[in-house]
């Protein structure tokens, strides 16, 4: 788990769309979900759920949103 994996799983919770996302930090869309998914993987837990065109957090995706937006911040 990488400093810039919690950033964009919490760009990502905050536009709940991982095409948005991408386009806020200057990314692809496949980099981003590819980040996404070993951030799930070292998380060992499912921490989103496709909702339609966007994504719904789980609540592991809840827990870890709160550290990620601390780390945001600083």
């Amino acid at each position: 788990m990488t400093p810039e994996q919690l950033i964009t799983f919490a760009t990502v919770a905050e536009h709940g769309n991982i095409s948005h996302a991408a386009q806020t930090l200057h990314l692809s869309q496949p980099a981003v979900s590819g980040q996404l998914k070993l951030l799930q993987e070292a998380f060992g837990e499912p921490l989103y759920q496709r909702a339609g065109r966007g994504v719904r957090l789980t609540a592991a995706g809840e827990q870890l949103l709160a550290h990620a937006e601390r780390l945001r911040e600083t």
